[in-house]
């Protein structure tokens, strides 16, 4: 970062131009911290034998909270990729700073609800609903006679607001032998598993996974996973 202008300034003094320069170059390597959230696994179409599909697994969370932060220097260039969601049944993208990298989840599989990045699994279905997806802050757990909830995402607060991401996917329900409900997304954007039709798709920029699809006389898509997030954050005397 360099000085190459000074217009509409009232800096007319070529020695406080040189001054500030050198000032600015003393503030680097600078320490940056990050939250990073990769792409939602897409929740499960239902089955043709009935039953519902399972949710998706969430995308990881992970933040300078947890690990150390990184150290940038005025010659390096840094690359962001926020990692997109995963269609229907498959996983999502890892999102990326620099050398970080957040691992994205599993797509939902069947009756079974994927695994989230931070590897916390999905739960089976039970009573032919399909299981709930691992959020990034734990696993799923079976419920019976409906669609499984999706795990909950990590609580983190990176902007000063206390945000959850990484929710997993609610597992689909199904109309056979009765109607059975889709379980709700878990909190961090996961999607819910459908009730009457398709699967809910993950909330943008959260990481969450989509919602398994329901079963009524024929197969139901599941939601789509969220797309994730890359969050930087740099010394004030920066800015």
């Amino acid at each position: 970062m360099a000085v190459t202008s000074m217009a509409h300034s009232s800096i007319r003094d070529g020695a406080k131009y040189r001054n500030m320069s050198a000032y600015v170059g003393t503030l680097f390597p600078a320490a940056f911290e990050y939250l990073l959230v990769a792409g939602g696994g897409g929740g499960a179409n239902s089955l043709a034998s009935g039953y519902g599909g399972g949710g998706g697994g969430a995308g990881e969370v992970t933040s300078s909270d947890e690990e150390s932060s990184f150290q940038f220097s005025l010659s390096q260039s840094l690359t962001v990729t926020v990692g997109a969601g995963g269609p229907a049944g498959t996983v999502g993208f890892d999102s990326v700073i620099s050398t970080t990298t957040g691992n994205a989840g599993n797509g939902g599989s069947g009756t079974t609800g994927g695994a989230s990045g931070s590897g916390f699994a999905g739960a089976g279905g039970q009573s032919i609903c399909g299981g709930g997806g691992g959020g990034d802050a734990a696993a799923a757990v079976s419920r019976t006679n409906a669609g499984g909830l999706g795990a909950p995402g990590s609580l983190v607060n990176f902007t000063g607001t206390p945000t959850y991401y990484g929710g997993g996917g609610g597992g689909g329900g199904t109309a056979y032998a009765g109607h059975k409900a889709g379980g709700a997304g878990g909190a961090g954007g996961g999607g819910a598993g459908g009730s009457s039709s398709v699967g809910g798709a993950g909330t943008v920029n959260t990481g969450g996974a989509g919602g398994g699809g329901y079963w009524a006389n024929g197969s139901r898509a599941g939601g789509s996973g969220g797309s994730g997030l890359a969050m930087l954050r740099y010394p004030a005397e920066l800015t």
